[in-house]
């Protein structure tokens, strides 16, 4: 291979001389022989017949491995629990990403019923928001019993 005369050198090279050309790389402080413009050798890899090729794992954003087909039954039973009109859109949806694993998945994505859900899977139990609830009711009748309370004659 040989290089192209007429592309313009890399950034920080500079050619001198005439027989024998040196080349002069700014940037590392080094010279060579070799013209940088030479196309860079490519590495052909072929894979054997033994091994299939990897597969691509499906990570969130903090790079956990997401498992959500090995979930969809426990999805599907709080669908049924917490919304009862949309639990057969949805088990279809489950049973579809059960079936084509991350293809379906990334077919229903932006699904809105599907996100609702997963955001169901993830959201807090219920005995986690009942204890918010006693902290909300007792700074309530604190503010009662300090004189401050709901009505235009209850402000202080």
């Amino acid at each position: 291979l040989f290089a192209d005369d007429t592309q313009p050198l890399p950034m920080n090279w500079q050619a001198s001389g005439r027989n024998p050309t040196v080349f002069i790389d700014h940037a590392a402080r080094r010279t060579t022989l070799i013209d940088p413009r030479l196309p860079a050798p490519t590495v052909d890899r072929k894979r054997g017949r033994s091994a299939p090729p990897a597969r691509r794992q499906n990570l969130d954003k903090n790079g956990n491995l997401l498992d959500l087909a090995s979930r969809t039954a426990e999805i599907a039973l709080l669908v049924e629990e917490r919304l009862p009109e949309l639990a057969p859109k949805i088990r279809k949806k489950l049973r579809l990403i059960e079936r084509l694993g991350a293809v379906a998945l990334a077919r229903l994505a932006n699904d809105v019923d599907l996100i609702t859900a997963i955001s169901i899977l993830d959201s807090d139990d219920p005995a986690g928001s009942s204890e918010f609830e006693e902290k909300l009711n007792h700074f309530y009748a604190s503010l009662h019993r300090s004189g401050y309370g709901k009505g235009p004659q209850k402000v202080k």
